[in-house]
């Protein structure tokens, strides 16, 4: 019985395992942020997903694209990352 549980235990956990290292290419799992504090806590956050998610970045417009390079290099190992070039609430007031 104690060599089941312990076979059980063992598929189960490699199965965790392998399951959170899956990319499922079909869709696109992810979240949007509209700021970069706090990155510590985003990137830990991205990495207890149970798949690799797409984050997408709302760049804030008069801000160079200089200030998001950190954040950027921090939340690729964990995160696919998509750029938005500006929030859709300004979109109205560019032509």
């Amino acid at each position: 019985m104690q060599k089941a549980i312990s076979f059980l235990f063992i598929v189960l956990l490699s199965t965790q395992l392998s399951y959170s290292t899956t990319i499922d290419t079909n869709r696109v799992w992810g979240v949007t942020i509209d700021g970069v504090n706090n990155l510590s806590t985003i990137v830990i956050s991205l990495s207890n997903l149970c798949k690799k998610p797409t984050t997408r970045i709302v760049f804030d417009e008069n801000v160079p694209a200089t200030d998001y390079v950190t954040a950027i290099n921090q939340i690729h190992p964990v995160s696919f990352i998509m750029g938005e070039l500006l929030d859709s609430y300004y979109m109205n007031t560019y032509n």
